[in-house]
């Protein structure tokens, strides 16, 4: 599990959309990247108010069935799965 923190500029919006628009994102240079024991984790040290955390695992099934997800945010998040190791195969859970 890795959580990629991306640092953003106040001005000029907010959201996944402002995220997804900032070079540092484009560019796939975070400011901050670590690895993580679980998916479970809480904000840590600095308490920023301008960032996006990007968190990337592989999920490995036990048995076929099915299988509930979530994720919680403070504003705005999205919860992608993808069918295989590819992440442009990746869909947004809804």
């Amino acid at each position: 599990v890795v959580r990629e923190r991306f640092d953003l500029p106040p001005e000029g919006g907010w959201g996944l959309d402002y995220l997804r628009s900032q070079p540092n994102y484009l560019a796939n240079t975070p400011d901050f990247t670590e690895s993580l024991p679980s998916l479970q984790f809480l904000q840590s040290s600095p308490d920023l108010d301008w960032f996006g955390n990007r968190v990337r695992a592989y999920l490995i099934a036990p048995a076929t069935g099915e299988y509930i997800f979530h994720v919680a945010s403070d504003d705005y998040s999205e919860l992608l799965l993808s069918p295989d190791a590819s992440p442009a195969n990746a869909s947004v859970i809804r």
